[in-house]
Parts: C-alpha cells; sequence; structure tokens
C-alpha cells in the first residue's frame, strides 16, 4: 500500500509517540510533573542537568538542595499521535496535581 507524503508524514510523527509518558519527580518536598517520548532517556537527561550546577532551573535546585536524592516514575503511558496531545495531557496533570516544581505551563489554549 503506497502513501501520500502527508500520509507517510503523519504515520512518521505518530511513531515518534508511541512509547510517550507522564512522569513524576519527588524530592524533599519538591514535586514536578512531565512528559517524555522516551522515559529512560529523559531521566538520563535530568541526572545531566542535575549535575550542571549552572542549571537554576527549580528543580534541578531543588534536588541539588536535597543531596541529590530524587525518584522518578511514570504516572501514565500516554501512547498519542504528536507533542500537542502530549502536552494537554502533561497539562492535565499538572492541573489536577499543582506540582511545586513546574514554573511554566505546559500546554495554553491559544485565542
Amino acid at each position: 500500500m503506497g502513501y501520500t507524503k502527508n500520509e507517510w508524514l503523519k504515520r512518521v510523527e505518530r511513531e515518534k509517540y508511541n512509547n510517550a509518558c507522564i512522569y513524576s519527580i519527588m524530592t524533599g518536598g519538591g514535586f514536578y510533573v512531565g512528559s517524555t517520548r522516551n522515559f529512560k532517556k529523559r531521566k538520563t537527561n535530568h541526572t545531566s542537568c542535575i549535575k550542571n550546577i549552572n542549571n537554576q532551573i527549580p528543580l534541578y535546585k531543588k534536588i541539588r538542595e536535597n543531596n541529590g536524592v530524587w525518584i522518578m516514575h511514570k504516572l501514565k503511558d500516554y501512547p498519542c499521535a504528536n507533542g500537542e496531545e502530549l502536552r494537554k495531557e502533561e497539562q492535565f496533570w499538572i492541573d489536577e496535581f499543582s506540582p511545586n516544581l513546574n514554573p511554566n505551563r505546559a500546554f495554553a489554549l491559544r485565542n
């Protein structure tokens, strides 16, 4: 079966998000909600950011204040079609839990 270029691009985009998930990080009274297409790779990225003392994002500052102790776990698997769907789901969980280490919205409705 042949695909048009647009059909092929949509299919490739969907496959990128087959393993997407929503996750949380807890550390010393701090709580964060995020989303990713690759949980293991994202955890590795967070670890690198924590070690970079020039990175002053609240999440990483809090983890360093907590002697580098943190726990990251999946809240839910969320295979979806694209990044917008994933960010909307992440925002749902941010609104649900009101985490104290999420300074920015994951998704905002456009007017």
